[in-house]
């Protein structure tokens, strides 16, 4: 039974990892959107 709870939490503990990873992954998506943005606001400033 006491092994049974632990796989559960290990199981569980590995999908918050893996959730983890993927929040960075946009993270890190958005911060690459948002400076994309910025030097295309001022490309389109100096046109």
């Amino acid at each position: 039974m006491l092994m049974e709870q632990q796989r559960r939490q290990d199981e569980e503990l590995a999908r918050l990892r893996e959730a983890e990873k993927k929040a960075a992954s946009a993270d890190e998506a958005l911060s690459q959107l948002e400076r994309l943005r910025a030097e295309t606001g001022s490309l389109k400033e100096r046109a």
